[in-house]
This record gives C-alpha cells, sequence and structure tokens, in this order.
C-alpha cells in the first residue's frame, strides 16, 4: 500500500504574505478513500436541516460541512493519514516562515466541501482571533482543465491592501488533487462557481495554538534619519 510522499513545497510571499503550496505524490489510493467518506457522510447530511445564515456563503444545497468542522473526528486511515499530512505542513510552514522549532497546537478543526457546477463559495476569512493557520487539501476536480481559461471552481486569494492600491492583484489557486494550501487564517478568499460538470471535493481546515505567533509579531523599526 502506496503511502503520500510530499513532491515538493514552495513558501510563497505575496503582498508580504505567507502562502504555502505544498504538492503529494502517490495520492490515488487516498483520495479515492477520502472521496468515499465524504460522499457518504454527505448523504447522511442532507438528512438534517442546515443551520440559518442572514447572508449565504455560498450557493449551494448541502456541499459545506463547515459548521459541523469535525472530520478530523472521523474514523477510518485515510482520515487519519490527513490530518497527520496536515499537522507536518502546518510544522513545516512555522519552521520556513516563523523560524520555530516546534509547533504546538491545541485543536483541530476541518470539513468537507462537496460542489457541483454552479456552486461556489463567496468572499470570506476564517479568523477569529484564535486560528494561526487555515487551509486547504483538493481531493478529486472532475472536468476542470486549464484549457478552458475561465475560473472554474479556483481558490481565489484577495489582495489585503485594499481596493485602493493601484496595484491591486489577486493570487489563483487552480485545485489540483493532491496539492493543499495553508494561508494565515485572516487572509480574505473565495471561491469562484464550478463550470465544469463533475465533483469538486476539498478538505478544509483551521489550526490553532495556545499563544497565536501572528499576536507575537513585533513592529518593524525603520532607520533613524534625525528627521521628525
Amino acid at each position: 500500500m502506496t503511502s503520500p510522499s510530499l513532491e515538493r513545497s514552495e513558501l510563497l510571499l505575496e503582498w508580504s504574505t505567507p502562502l504555502y503550496l505544498l504538492v503529494f505524490s502517490d495520492v490515488d489510493r487516498l483520495n479515492s478513500e477520502l472521496k468515499r467518506t465524504i460522499l457518504r457522510k454527505e448523504k447522511e447530511f442532507v438528512n438534517h436541516p442546515l443551520p440559518q445564515k442572514r447572508t449565504p456563503q455560498y450557493w449551494n444545497r448541502f456541499s459545506s460541512f463547515h459548521h459541523r468542522q469535525d472530520l478530523f473526528t472521523w474514523a477510518g486511515p485515510a482520515v487519519e493519514e490527513l490530518k497527520g499530512m496536515v499537522t507536518a505542513a502546518a510544522g513545516r510552514f512555522a519552521q520556513e516562515y516563523f523560524h520555530q522549532e516546534a509547533l504546538v497546537i491545541e485543536k483541530l478543526a476541518a470539513w468537507a466541501n462537496v460542489s457541483r457546477s454552479g456552486d461556489w463559495h463567496g468572499p470570506h476569512s476564517h479568523f477569529t482571533g484564535s486560528q494561526f493557520l487555515s487551509g486547504v487539501y483538493w481531493v478529486c476536480n472532475e472536468g476542470s482543465s486549464e484549457a478552458g481559461g475561465n475560473l472554474d471552481g479556483n481558490l481565489v486569494f484577495l489582495d489585503p491592501r485594499g481596493s485602493s492600491c493601484p496595484g491591486k492583484h489577486e493570487v489563483v489557486f487552480r485545485p489540483q488533487p493532491g496539492s493543499m494550501v495553508l494561508q494565515p487564517s485572516w487572509l480574505a478568499h473565495l471561491v469562484s462557481p464550478k463550470r465544469s460538470p463533475g465533483l469538486r471535493i476539498s478538505v478544509a481546515f483551521d489550526i490553532f495554538q495556545r499563544e497565536n505567533t501572528w499576536w507575537r509579531q513585533e513592529a518593524r523599526s525603520l532607520p533613524d534619519t534625525g528627521c521628525r
């Protein structure tokens, strides 16, 4: 039985904000098991009423398990395997970006998103004050291809400098099964409408620290020029 292995990782700095991309190989077995588990859970999920939201963030009937956030408690080796990949990825990020020798995780929250043609997820962030990192792992993205040209269920990070910045731009990731992206939980993002047929399945997650590293960042001092 082949286990996923990390093929490459890349720390990207956009707008001086870190995004961490990881690409895993030998993921067919893992993704097949995750897909089967998530779709089975989805059938159970649709039989329960959804929480009412004053302004829906996503236009789909039942493809987000966001309010449950319990995926990493589901039974099964595939879920445990993915949990280990997420934990290891967070540790690598903390070491590469913050130079932390060890990352102490207080809590992990995770949920599945199952999107079909027409589904999308509007602009949002995951930060409420205690999340350290958020991220996504793509299980499958059926029917989508680079040849399509248009955004098709893509993950879009929004420029945190605001709409008035003359150099404003977004960063776009096309979902690739076996890839994972980590971002600061406070960074706003969206998922563009899925235009192609088939399923787009992802696992989103939040990582909590007891002492959130973002709150410990010191202000950068500029050189003293003598001007006041």
